[in-house]
């Protein structure tokens, strides 16, 4: 499914959509507010053969089944009712006067709204809100709760009443509408400066928005047994404040590392190697729990939840240690072999490195253990440790507010070379259509896009100011020095800065990306083994 923004929408993108058979997801500000459907003859086809005239119901039936009319899809080709002869009940609109201030009416309004082009229905805009999403998705939460797609390890109703009493209060009925479907999204921080790791968990609905709030844990020590611990009493906690008629179906965990079938692999950030996380808290909560690399998370979160359009895209994750890639490629996050993917902190800067004299030395090693990694070199603690090297005076908070010092302006755009000559390694391999960059405030500069081209355009409207200027400064000039050919000329670049609850919100979101693709999965008859389609 495409995405497109509402203001963008128009009578060309419309019959673009027809003559391709592609359902359109209309976003508004980054969030999902409907699906457009083109009923062309394969797409009808389509329908028909998922008993869509079975799931087409009036919108009001969305919170009362007995409330409202049922309809069909031959309904919505003609004005009228062909059975009554009065007219439809579904507003209409002409796609010559179609609108974004249109379909928002219809999406406050939780009514379809029916397209037309010369009196004949060409498409239907269904909001998110209405009864019509409602039963196709909880059709197929429905089936993934009720374990079409067996697994004894995951399959809550077969475990009803085997496990602990943190299960039973998570367990809810499978029957409730998508309205009350929850998902438990967690971050796990173990790369914090100031010794300020910490768990931080969000509830969200099924579309991924927050409807619980962050609660935050702080972590004491990493080792595996204290850390799952406190994720369990996170989740009790989060889970307290659920009421009866909300329904818990799963729990994301992001993290930061090699993440691979549910299993922490290996993290530098809290020295974890082979825990599998996800199966021995499933086995504990009774529900499903998907493990994603914290990056990678991020990219199903900008592709699913976000509402970016682009099927080519990276997401570039810089934190106070490490750096992380997630890549999405013709339209799906793509993990590797053994999901190792995209490792862009650890690809070997060791010229640059040397000839700067920063941090990725055998002084000052990547925490792999390996020499002239990136993330060696371009983090605030790898630029912390070179400004401790060359004697500057200060703490790295002093730094930051030192931007004409000239050690602070040499080791900052040291840094920052080498993060754009990562990036441009980005560039060359993908050739993506957008980069977004997470990183801190003070490095990155504030959230915004741009191209390199009018790089300088935003610098002048004081996005960056201080040491972030010189940081991405420096970073611009090295993307430009070792892209090949004219692919930054193209590529957007998004700057977000990652809150704990963003974080944890994206965990949230593959829970739900996992869901719909099991449950793709389930009716086009070909079963992928349970592991493969949760991580």
């Amino acid at each position: 499914m495409r995405r497109v923004s509402i203001r963008d929408l128009s009578a060309d993108i419309i019959r673009s959509s027809a003559s391709d058979n592609e359902v359109l997801g209309v976003a508004s500000k980054g969030t999902l507010v409907g699906v457009l459907v083109p009923l062309t003859h394969e797409m009808l086809q389509r329908l028909s053969a998922n008993d869509a005239d079975e799931l087409a119901v009036n919108a009001e039936e969305a919170d009362a089944e007995a409330a409202g009319t049922r309809t069909n899809l031959r309904e919505l080709l003609e004005d009228t009712d062909p059975a009554s002869g009065r007219p439809s009940n579904f507003s209409r609109v002409s796609i010559r006067e179609i609108s974004g201030a249109r379909l928002e009416r219809a999406s406050a309004d939780s009514k379809p709204l029916v397209v037309t082009s010369d009196r004949v229905a060409v498409a239907v805009f269904l909001p998110v809100v209405t009864g019509w999403v409602d039963r196709l998705v909880e059709e197929s939460v429905s089936r993934f709760l009720s374990g079409q797609v067996t697994n004894s390890l995951n399959n809550p109703v077969a475990r009803a009443n085997t496990e602990t009493a943190v299960r039973g209060q998570l367990i809810r009925s499978s029957s409730r509408r998508f309205t009350s479907q929850r998902v438990i999204g967690i971050r796990i921080v173990g790369d914090a400066h100031g010794h300020r790791e910490r768990i931080v968990g969000v509830v969200t609905d099924g579309l991924a928005q927050i409807k619980i709030h962050g609660i935050v844990l702080p972590l004491e020590r990493l080792d595996e047994t204290y850390v799952f611990e406190q994720i369990l009493n996170l989740i009790g906690l989060l889970s307290e404040r659920l009421d009866d008629t909300e329904n818990l179906i799963g729990i994301g965990i992001e993290i930061g590392g090699h993440v691979s079938q549910g299993r922490v692999v290996h993290s530098n950030n809290i020295h974890w190697d082979q825990f599998p996380l996800a199966d021995q808290l499933s086995d504990i909560v009774g529900v499903p729990v998907v493990l994603e690399n914290d990056a990678n998370a991020l990219a199903i979160h900008e592709r699913y939840s976000q509402g970016i359009s682009a099927d080519n895209f990276a997401v570039v994750l810089l934190t106070h240690l490490g750096i992380g890639c997630g890549l999405v490629v013709d339209g799906s996050l793509h993990r590797g072999s053994r999901g190792m993917a995209a490792e862009l902190g650890h690809i070997p800067i060791g010229t640059l490195a040397s000839a700067t004299g920063t941090t990725g030395s055998a002084d000052h090693p990547c925490r792999c253990g390996n020499p002239m990694c990136l993330e060696g070199i371009a983090t605030p603690r790898a630029i912390e440790l070179a400004l401790q090297l060359k004697e500057f005076p200060g703490s790295y908070e002093d730094a930051l507010k030192a931007s004409q010092d000239p050690v602070v302006r040499e080791v900052f755009g040291a840094a920052g070379s080498a993060f754009g000559t990562g990036i441009a390694t980005v560039l060359n391999l993908l050739n993506p259509e957008a980069i977004v960059l997470y990183g801190p405030l003070d490095i990155v500069g504030a959230p915004r896009q741009f191209h390199i081209d009018n790089f300088d355009t935003i610098a002048d409207a004081k996005a960056v100011t201080g040491v972030d200027r010189i940081y991405t400064g420096a970073m611009r000039d090295s993307i430009r020095a070792h892209v090949f050919s004219n692919a930054e000329q193209e590529c957007q670049f998004i700057v977000r800065i990652r809150s704990d609850e963003q974080g944890a919100k994206a965990a949230a979101a593959c829970v739900i990306r996992a869901i719909r693709d099991r449950s793709a999965a389930g009716r086009a008859g070909s079963i992928t083994p349970y592991a493969e389609q949760l991580r």
